[in-house]
This record gives C-alpha cells, sequence and structure tokens, in this order.
C-alpha cells in the first residue's frame, strides 16, 4: 500500500480537543503495544496480537474492559517518537457497537515498526447515529462446506435469519489460532433484509498471505460481532447523478473520473458552504491488491468498480465555518483560508441506473 501524506498536526489538534473535551471526538483507552513502552490502560487491552509484514498491517485482539458500549467508533492507533511527538496513524474498520466486557479483533493498516510509544484509542465517528445491539434478533449457524469427490473446497456457509422489522448490517469474524495463539483474523460484512432468512459464505483461510501454510492442527472461532440497524449514510449521495453535458466519461482516466465523482459528492454533502476542491488521487487499487486485502475483500467489489485513496484541499465559502471541512481530518491554514490534507477512500462505481455516469460508494476516511 502507497504511504499516505502524514498529518502530525491534526493529530496534535484531536489530543488537545480531547484533553479540554470541547470535541466531538473522543479517546478511549491507552495500550503500549511493546513492552518497554507499556502505557496503565482501564477502557481496552490488548489480548493478542498478529504482525503482517506483508501489508504493513496488524491485528490486534482487543477487550473491551469499561462499562460502557462504545457506539459508532473508529479505532486507532497513534505512534509517537522518542520525544513523545505523535508522527503516524494507522485505522481500523469503523465499529458499530463494541458491548462492554467483549472482545474482538481489528485489523489496522498502514502500520510503522520503529517507534517509541503507541497508543490505542477509539474516536467517536462525530454524527448522530446512535447503533441498537440487535444479535438478540438474529439467528445463524455456520458451516464448512463438505468434501465433494475427493474435493475440499474449504468454503463456510452461513444461514440465518433476521427476526426484527429492519434490515441489519452482519459483521461475522473468523479468528484462525494455533493452540491459544492468534495466527489470523477475517470477517466479511453482510446486510440481513428484515424479516427474513439469508445465505452467505466465506472461503476458510488456511495460509498467511505471504503463502506459508497454517500450523498443523490450527482451530478457528466464528462470532457475529456486530449486528446493527442498517444506515445507508451516502445513500442521499451515491443517488446524485453526475449528469454534465460537457463531459464524455468514457474519454476520463480512471483518476479524473474519480475526481469528478469526489467534487459531485462535496457538492452535495456541503453545498453552498465549499467554495472549491482540489483533489489529488494518491491510490488506485488492483484487482490483485483488493484480492488480498481482507477489508477490501468484505465489500463485494465487482468488476468496473475501482477503490481509491486520495486527498483533498477545501477552500470554505466565504462566511462559512471551516472546522465543518477538517472532520474527520484536515488542517486549516488560516493565511491562505484552505483546509489541506483531508483524506478520503472510497469506491467508485458505475451508475447502473443511468448509464455513462458514476456513483461513489464506502465513502469514509478507512475501509
Amino acid at each position: 500500500m502507497e504511504e499516505r501524506p502524514k498529518n502530525y498536526n491534526i493529530v496534535i489538534a484531536f489530543l488537545v480537543m480531547i484533553i479540554i473535551a470541547v470535541s466531538c471526538y473522543a479517546f478511549y483507552g491507552k495500550t503500549g503495544l511493546k513492552e518497554d513502552s507499556a502505557i496503565g490502560n482501564k477502557a481496552l487491552s490488548v489480548l493478542d496480537d498478529v504482525d503482517i509484514a506483508e501489508e504493513e498491517a496488524l491485528i490486534l485482539k482487543v477487550k473491551n474492559d469499561s462499562s460502557e458500549n462504545f457506539n459508532n467508533v473508529s479505532p486507532v492507533l497513534i505512534y509517537y517518537d522518542a520525544n513523545g511527538m505523535p508522527f503516524h496513524e494507522g485505522w481500523a474498520a469503523k465499529i458499530g457497537y463494541f458491548a462492554s466486557g467483549e472482545t474482538r479483533c481489528m485489523e489496522f493498516y498502514d502500520t510503522v515498526k520503529d517507534y517509541s510509544k503507541v497508543e490505542l484509542g477509539l474516536f467517536n465517528v462525530g454524527n448522530e447515529i446512535s447503533y441498537t445491539d440487535m444479535r438478540d434478533k438474529i439467528t445463524y449457524n455456520a458451516e464448512k462446506s463438505k468434501e465433494v469427490d475427493g474435493f475440499d473446497e474449504n468454503k463456510l456457509n452461513f444461514n440465518g435469519e433476521n427476526k426484527s422489522d429492519m434490515d441489519v448490517s452482519l459483521v461475522f469474524q473468523i479468528a484462525y489460532y494455533s493452540g491459544e495463539k492468534l495466527i489470523y483474523e477475517d470477517e466479511f460484512m453482510t446486510i440481513a433484509k428484515a424479516n427474513s432468512t439469508f445465505e452467505e459464505y466465506e472461503y476458510l483461510q488456511t495460509s498467511f498471505i505471504d503463502g506459508t501454510p497454517f500450523p498443523d492442527g490450527f482451530t478457528y472461532e466464528v462470532n457475529l460481532v456486530e449486528a446493527v440497524e442498517y444506515v445507508d449514510m451516502y445513500s442521499d449521495i451515491e443517488n446524485t447523478q453526475i449528469s454534465d453535458d460537457k463531459i464524455d466519461f468514457e474519454e476520463l482516466d480512471d483518476d479524473e473520473k474519480i475526481e469528478h465523482a469526489l467534487h459531485q459528492v462535496f457538492k452535495t454533502q456541503y453545498g453552498d458552504k465549499l467554495d472549491s476542491a482540489k483533489i489529488t488521487i494518491t491510490k488506485m487499487y488492483s484487482a490483485k491488491e483488493v484480492e488480498t486485502n481482507p477489508l477490501l475483500k468484505s465489500l463485494n467489489i465487482k468488476e468496473g468498480e475501482i477503490p481509491f485513496e486520495a486527498t483533498i484541499d477545501f477552500l470554505p465559502a466565504e462566511g462559512a465555518d471551516p472546522n465543518i471541512f477538517t472532520i474527520p481530518n484536515g488542517e486549516f491554514d488560516s493565511t491562505s483560508g484552505w483546509v489541506h490534507n483531508a483524506s478520503r477512500l472510497g469506491i467508485l462505481s458505475p451508475d447502473n441506473a443511468n448509464s455513462g455516469n458514476y456513483i461513489i460508494r464506502n465513502l469514509g476516511t478507512g475501509w
């Protein structure tokens, strides 16, 4: 994965805002991942960890030691240098609901190895969505496919039922162990329609990313770690057509298509509060990268779709509050009036309802 632009000041700003408790963000818990940099922790504890060097990734098995049910949070690792200054962030996929006393795995990407101290925290995403644990409304079983004609395809079949009157977003986690040691983790998300059954499957892993087989006798454990009401946060954005008669999208490069689609998203999101935006596409994922990235695989990326990373500079309209463009990240330059180094991830997708147009789905700051 290409290295994302580092944004030191925004990390410092987050920490300051947390301390003075005036921000919509909150930071829970501290855990040193090195014995010589251990920090006291009351909210979260790391029970196990797995380093995935090939992807600059880290899997952590984390327990919620607090009495609070964490709601709508993004896990983050903040790395510090020898001078105690934050210099890098590693993010994991957003968590809708993390109950008190429970344990789940988190896979962090864009991690680093050379650091003095690291803190593990959960940032409130900062919108008004409040999720309720709906796992009591979900029944399921997970069974490994039987061997057919001497062939074992290592498929895990999920069959279940959503007994609620709402569509529910489900996250299933498959944790792999050698003895009691966690060696790998995989998960996938699906939507269970209201009052209906569902059938899904996921292939079981038998080797690490580099092809090395798992140890003999390895085991796996399947858990439904999250079931919350499905909320399409991007419905208005995704349904916005990119209709500009002066542009022939078929003649644009992929990065130009993403840029135009993002401009339309920001126009919808910020309205007349936005003057202009400069967009730089920093990464487009290949089909091979999608196949080897568990988080991207869980997004069911189809042929013709392009996952991407981008850096954006926003120019707020005259009189608009620049701080709205610094959430969830970005740095306001009072001299120029621009908000620099905001980062976004998303998937460029053909708009099936409007041939030749494109939409952005799964827009955010982390997979």
